[in-house]
Order: C-alpha cells, then sequence, then structure tokens
C-alpha cells in the first residue's frame, strides 16, 4: 500500500468531494450556500492558504488544508472519503510537520476549527492527535439550525 501526499489538483479533489464520508458531508454542507461538491472543489481551489491532497494505492482520499480568518487566526479543515482512517496518520504528521510550522511561520497564534455536533470521529482526531480543546457550544450555527462547537488551540 502507498500512502502520499500531493499538491491540490481540481479532478482529485472533486473526487474527494464527491465521495466524502457521509459526517464530513453533513458538516461542510451545513456551513455552505449549497451541497455541490464540484462547487466546494472549486471553492478550495481558490483558497488562498496550504492544502493537500492525500493519495492511497493512486486513489485520492482527503484533502486537508488551513485558511487564515483574520490576522493570526487560522482555520484548518480536512474532508475524505470512507478510506479516510487508512490516510489518517499520514495527515497527522502533516498537519504535525507542516502546517502547524507553517502557520506559526505566517505569524498564527491560534488554530481553530469548527465542528458539527456528533461528528465525534473528527472531534477526537483534534483532540487526541492534535491538542485542540472544546471551546464553545453554538446553537444553531448551521444553515438547517444545526450544533457547532469551537475546537482551537494556541501556538
Amino acid at each position: 500500500m502507498t500512502i502520499v501526499a500531493t499538491g491540490l489538483e481540481m479532478v482529485a479533489l472533486r473526487h474527494v468531494a464527491q465521495n466524502m464520508r457521509d459526517w464530513d458531508r453533513r458538516e461542510i454542507f451545513a456551513t455552505r450556500w449549497n451541497d455541490n461538491p464540484d462547487d466546494l472543489a472549486a471553492t478550495i481551489m481558490k483558497l488562498p492558504g496550504p492544502a493537500w491532497l492525500a493519495w492511497r494505492d493512486g486513489q485520492p482520499v482527503a484533502a486537508i488544508g488551513a485558511l487564515e480568518c483574520w490576522p493570526g487566526v487560522w482555520s484548518p479543515w480536512c474532508f475524505g472519503t470512507h478510506h479516510f482512517g487508512q490516510v489518517a496518520l499520514l495527515l497527522t504528521r502533516l498537519g504535525k510537520r507542516a502546517i502547524i510550522p507553517l502557520v506559526r511561520a505566517r505569524g498564527g497564534h491560534r488554530l481553530e476549527v469548527k465542528s458539527l455536533d456528533g461528528h465525534v470521529d473528527a472531534q477526537a482526531w483534534l483532540e487526541r492527535a492534535f491538542g485542540f480543546r472544546h471551546e464553545a457550544a453554538h446553537p444553531g450555527y448551521g444553515r438547517g439550525g444545526e450544533t457547532f462547537h469551537t475546537y482551537a488551540m494556541g501556538l
């Protein structure tokens, strides 16, 4: 099994967006204007922050990156297909060895993520793998009234 990370490619990113895990799909589309994975991929391709694709045996499996929301505060993001678990270690290493140092080098002092209530796999990964802490619940945050949670960490 070969697992690698590369820069973003539109076709591969669209594949990941079109084949997201159910909880990733729920979480992402609860904060977007539509549920179109192609629109999501197009938006991500335009983002100014760092981003990568994780591949397993020649197939794109996950996308990960970070976006500076305002000076010093960054929002990392990640989603994947049902093969996500097979690249989670790679994504964790990428986060710790590339994304966090890059954010620090660009003056980042805080990382924060909004996560859909019930997306326990993502929340556990944030806490255990990276040291994020739960800060707050936000009832009614999603477009359909869903509750989200803020997970954050200082740099």
